[in-house]
């Protein structure tokens, strides 16, 4: 646990350093991180006054409405016809 509380306290010092200049250029990450250290995670964004942008994965339901709404399926009078255009 000390590592974490001086992790926590790194952030602290550093966020009362930061000066927010007209332009930022931004970096965005995508981290995988494990449930029981989340609430860890966030506590060191928010103290380095970072944004956090969680997105959640679709299920396959909502993959397969996304793929109607964007064309990306395929429709076909029987199967005659898939195994035609598949080169069956």
């Amino acid at each position: 646990m000390d590592v974490y509380q001086n992790l926590l306290n790194f952030a602290a010092v550093e966020s009362r350093n930061v000066k927010m200049m007209d332009t930022v250029a931004l970096n965005t990450f995508m981290l995988d991180v494990p449930k029981d250290e989340v609430n860890f995670f966030k506590q060191i964004v928010k103290k380095m006054g970072w944004h956090l942008h969680s997105k959640r994965s679709m299920t396959a339901y909502e993959q397969s409405l996304d793929d109607e709404r964007n064309g990306r399926i395929n429709h076909y009078a029987n199967s005659g016809e898939l195994f035609e255009k598949m080169g069956i």
